[in-house]
């Protein structure tokens, strides 16, 4: 139909959409927590991983979606947590 098509060319044209796709699966968990104001610390223990590992984490997610700290990650995530949940939802794997 016309609505899923106009739907799958806003998917691959919208650039949230792309730098959302390019974290891995783990990486849009830590984002989520992220945007749920979880602490690095906080991440770890929810994650059952080591507080550096989850600095890592979000240290890459910074890169990938071009901000400078986790105030404006969290902005991005929150921008379409929707989006960002259907991420997550379809590849959930640890």
């Amino acid at each position: 139909s016309d609505l899923q098509h106009n739907n799958s060319a806003a998917w691959c044209c919208n650039p949230l959409v792309s730098d959302l796709e390019s974290l891995t699966p783990r990486e849009r968990f830590v984002l989520r927590l992220v945007c749920d104001g979880f602490t690095n610390r906080e991440i770890g223990e929810e994650m059952f991983i080591a507080e550096t590992t989850a600095r890592g984490y979000v240290k890459s997610i910074l890169q990938k979606l071009h901000v400078r700290n986790r105030a404006a990650a969290a902005a991005e995530g929150n921008g379409d947590i929707g989006l960002l949940d259907q991420l997550i939802l379809r590849k959930v794997q640890f």
